[in-house]
C-alpha cells in the first residue's frame, strides 16, 4: 500500500530498514547515498522521462496580455532551470520540443525564444505590455525539492527583468487546491505554476495536455511556457 512519508530522512531509514519496498521519487540530493547501499537498486522506470511546465495564468494581469507572456517565454533559461532544480546532470538535459524529445514528433520548430533566452528582448516586451508593476504570484511548492528551486530561479529571472515577485510557499497537497482558484493573486489566486507531465502525456497531438481545446475544461497545466525535460529521478 502506498505511504506518504513527508520527511526525506525517515522515507531513507525506513527503505533502508526494509520497512518500504520502494521509493518513486527520491530527491535527487539522495541519490549517491542510496546507490551507496548494495541491498538497494536505482533505475529509472520511464525512458521517455518527464517535461517540467511553467504555467502563466492568462486570466489575470500581467499574463492576460501577449506580450507579458511573450517576457516571460524570453527569460526560459532551461539549463539553468535544470541545473539548479535538478543538480545532477545525468538526470536531466534540455529539450525545446513541444513535443517528447525521443517521440516521433519531436521539433525545434518556433522555440528560438527558449534557446536565445534573451533578457533584453524579455525587458523591453514587458515594457510593451504596459506592466504596472503589480507584485506576480508563483506558486512555491516546497516540499518538492526541484519545484522550489525553480521557483527561486524564476523570481531571479523575472526580476532581472522588471517583474516584482512574491513566492506563495506551499505544499503540493496545498497547491492542488490553490491552482484551481480563478480570483486574482490579491485574493488568493495566483499567477505562475508548475508541474511537470510524463513524457508519453506530450509525446503526439492526439493526447497533448497542452494542445487541448477544452478550454476552462482543461488540465490546469494547459498550455505550457519554457518547456525543460528531465528523465524521471533514479528509483530504489
Amino acid at each position: 500500500m502506498p505511504r506518504y512519508i513527508a520527511d526525506s530522512w525517515n522515507a531513507v531509514e525506513d527503505l533502508t530498514a526494509g520497512e518500504v519496498d520502494w521509493w518513486e521519487e527520491p530527491p535527487l540530493d539522495f541519490m549517491p547515498k542510496l546507490e551507496q547501499n548494495p541491498d538497494l537498486q536505482t533505475f529509472v522506470m520511464d525512458p521517455l522521462g518527464q517535461q517540467g511546465w511553467l504555467r502563466p495564468n492568462f486570466l489575470h494581469p500581467p499574463f492576460n496580455n501577449k506580450k507579458a507572456r511573450e517576457a516571460l517565454l524570453h527569460t526560459m533559461d532551461q539549463v539553468t532551470y535544470l541545473h539548479w532544480s535538478i543538480g545532477q546532470s545525468n538526470y536531466y538535459r534540455a529539450c525545446n520540443s513541444v513535443y517528447a524529445c525521443g517521440g516521433p514528433y519531436a521539433t525545434n520548430v518556433g522555440a528560438e525564444p527558449i534557446i536565445e533566452h534573451n533578457l533584453l528582448k524579455a525587458s523591453q516586451l514587458l515594457k510593451e505590455s504596459g506592466y504596472d508593476g503589480a507584485p506576480v504570484v508563483i506558486l512555491q511548492i516546497n516540499d518538492r525539492p526541484f519545484l522550489n528551486a525553480a521557483a527561486v530561479v524564476t523570481r531571479q529571472r523575472l526580476e532581472a527583468i522588471g517583474f516584482k515577485v512574491i513566492l506563495k510557499s506551499m505544499d503540493w497537497s496545498t497547491n492542488v487546491i490553490v491552482r484551481a482558484r480563478k480570483e486574482p493573486p490579491d485574493k488568493g489566486g495566483w499567477n505562475l505554476l508548475y508541474s511537470w507531465l510524463n513524457g508519453a502525456d506530450v509525446i503526439d497531438p492526439s493526447v497533448h495536455f497542452g494542445l487541448s481545446g477544452a478550454g476552462p475544461n482543461s488540465n490546469f497545466t494547459g498550455c505550457s511556457i519554457g518547456r525543460c525535460w528531465h528523465p524521471s529521478a533514479g528509483r530504489p
